[in-house]
């Protein structure tokens, strides 16, 4: 059966997003064989273009947020609704990032004082200082067996 270059595109645009469907899934929903869409995705993977695929909020890095808030401050409400359209978004989502961008500078600004860079410091050497017993620990006991293992080669049990 003949496919148009268009139903291809799409099919293979599917398995291109991110958290495709599988290649199984995907066949027995467009009753294409796994072989087929394969052969699909290998030939035209490069002329797929994303550009109509809108990423889903959650995607969107921290700075990308930022300028998307910049971008819709200086929009009318008829602007913002088509702005939000167009990228698939929602006005509850500029809020989240409004809430997410002030939660990260107050980390930034936040300053850290003297005293608990000294207590950090202190209980990173005391965990080190731990860890390092810990690791001659540990290598004792591996050559301990090793030279059980080896004992009992050159000797072995006579009593078995």
């Amino acid at each position: 059966m003949r496919y148009s270059q268009g139903f291809k595109r799409s099919t293979v645009r599917k398995l291109l997003q991110p958290n495709p469907p599988t290649v199984q899934e995907l066949s027995e929903d467009t009753g294409v064989s796994q072989q087929t869409l394969y052969n699909w995705l290998h030939q035209i993977k490069e002329d797929v273009e994303m550009s109509d695929y809108k990423r889903t909020p959650e995607e969107w890095s921290l700075s990308e947020k930022q300028e998307a808030l910049i971008t819709v401050a200086g929009l009318s409400p008829e602007e913002e609704g088509e702005w939000l359209r167009r990228n698939g978004l929602h006005s509850g989502h500029l809020t989240l990032w409004k809430k997410e961008i002030q939660d990260a500078l107050k980390g930034i600004s936040s300053p850290v004082s003297k005293q608990e860079i000294q207590k950090a410091r202190k209980q990173i050497k005391a965990l080190e200082k731990e860890l390092k017993r810990k690791d001659k620990a540990l290598a004792e006991v591996t050559s301990l067996l090793a030279l059980k293992k080896k004992l009992e080669i050159l000797f072995p049990d006579e009593d078995a």
